[in-house]
């Protein structure tokens, strides 16, 4: 009987994922390339500092691969 072909799935590797600048914090990733920008809240009626939001299946050009511990 012939073997039945595997198809491996393979995931991108330069996605914000697996990036050295992503942060999971609170159901959200965070990008941590460069300083927090301020950000006004319209609910609280101050301003605040925040690192742009972004999705885990983002790629972008300042991809950095995670360090090995």
């Amino acid at each position: 009987m012939p073997r039945k072909k595997v198809i491996p799935v393979v995931e991108e590797q330069s996605i914000c994922k697996t990036c050295r600048h992503a942060w999971y914090h609170q159901d959200i990733w965070l990008c941590r390339r460069y300083p927090p920008t301020a950000v006004y809240d319209f609910e609280e009626h101050a301003a605040c500092s925040s690192f742009p939001v972004v999705r885990a299946d983002l790629t972008c050009g300042e991809f950095s691969p995670l360090l090995n511990s």
